[in-house]
């Protein structure tokens, strides 16, 4: 029995410290895009995938997403200003296209919160925040990013609804402009099964010591 407490403890720890609270900040530099160099369709960080999804189709020729990565210190005419590297997005295709991002292990996860920026002639932004959670419940939240404050990163807080069980989340909004995504991974299915044999060795054990 010791054993097994050992093994279970084990994994619990591995899967707690492989699935901590992280942030994507857009840095990694994997499909960069920028001046000179055609945007991309998708982005990859920390197990995450970001794209676009076009539900109808508009006149701009078939593959031509305008999705990309700001480098650091970049700016770009009305394109805000980050010391680092962020994610922007342009509704280019049609007028109901939006950025939509999911975890590739299919674990389910949480935000906490985000930056937000807007451009220079665009004005107030809202940007809508739209959570996929099992069995088709869907959950929203629409941050205003301030148009007379656009030169600077504004962060905004996700309420309980993002906190826990999100498949997936859509971006939508006419402009995008975003860093410093926090994320709050669930406890991966090691860790629920490791904690449920714990508990019931723990009981079996407090039953036979009765």
């Amino acid at each position: 029995m010791k054993k097994i407490y050992l093994i279970i403890v084990f994994l619990v720890t591995v899967s707690y410290r492989l699935h901590a609270q992280g942030v994507i900040d857009f840095d990694s530099g994997k499909y960069y895009a920028g001046i000179g160099i055609p945007p991309v369709s998708t982005y990859y960080e920390k197990d995450f995938k970001f794209y676009v999804v076009v539900p109808t189709l508009g006149t701009t020729p078939p593959g031509y997403n305008q999705l990309g990565i700001a480098p650091a210190g970049g700016y770009y005419g009305n394109m805000p200003y980050n010391s680092t590297s962020y994610l922007y997005f342009y509704q280019q295709r049609s007028p109901d296209e939006y950025v939509a991002f999911v975890q590739m292990s299919g674990k389910f996860f949480g935000l906490s919160s985000v930056q937000l920026a807007t451009s220079e002639f665009v004005g107030d932004l809202p940007v809508t925040f739209e959570g996929i959670k099992a069995g088709g419940v869907t959950v929203y939240q629409t941050f205003t990013v301030l148009g007379s404050d656009w030169q600077n990163w504004q962060t905004f807080n996700f309420d309980s609804q993002f906190s826990s069980g999100l498949l997936s989340v859509n971006v939508k909004t006419t402009d995008l402009y975003i860093d410093n995504l926090q994320f709050i991974p669930e406890p991966s299915t090691t860790a629920l099964i490791g904690f449920g044999l714990l508990a019931g060795w723990r009981m079996l054990r407090k039953r036979r010591c009765l």
